[in-house]
């Protein structure tokens, strides 16, 4: 798909997203009565861990993380913060506190995911340059084993030749010298 699919599930990722994040946080504030402690850890723990769920999983598009754990966590933290008690004010502090810390593991995660990524495309493309940088080695090689083999055949044929004119010239019966440009006996035979 090109990147206008891209862009388009994106957007469907973080209205699904949105949507859910809304259910929860309108639960929260519907599910946690004002006087039953108990149940109160139970409605926070649920819903930090749904947020806590979501940082790896949604890391990879952090709007998607970021428009979840807000509105996961904002009504419930915004109860609190306006709530007359002392303790649920501090429970409000500590659950805005808690997205934060969330945003910024989803902030590394999301980096560790683009830069795995990233690093396999290199890879990719360096498998690539290697593969056709291999089969042009073997095709030099190929060929340089072809030259050394042309080069003993040569080799030999020009040994037998030398052996057959060296076994010509001590056959003959008459003494042969033969002379070099600058006048020195290059070869001769031994009549």
């Amino acid at each position: 798909p090109g990147p206008e699919h891209t862009r388009l599930w994106r957007s469907r990722l973080v209205i699904g997203v949105a949507c859910s994040g809304a259910t929860w946080g309108a639960a929260a504030l519907f599910l946690v009565p004002d006087t039953a402690p108990g149940v109160q850890f139970v409605v926070i723990f649920t819903l930090a861990g749904m947020v806590a769920a979501a940082a790896p999983t949604q890391a990879p598009v952090p709007t998607a993380f970021y428009v979840f754990s807000v509105l996961a966590l904002a009504p419930l933290a915004l109860r609190f913060l306006f709530d007359a008690d002392a303790a649920q004010n501090t429970l409000g502090v500590l659950t805005i506190l808690y997205m934060a810390g969330m945003a910024g593991i989803a902030r590394r995660v999301h980096a560790s995911v683009r830069t795995t990524l990233e690093l396999r495309h290199q890879n990719r493309a360096m498998v690539d340059v290697l593969t056709r940088a291999n089969a042009e080695a073997e095709a030099v090689n190929a060929k340089l084993v072809t030259e050394i083999a042309e080069h003993r055949r040569t080799g030999g044929d020009l040994e037998k030749s030398l052996s057959l004119l060296q076994a010509t010239l001590e056959s003959t019966n008459d003494g042969i010298v033969v002379i070099d440009r600058a006048g020195g006996i290059a070869s001769h035979n031994h009549r």
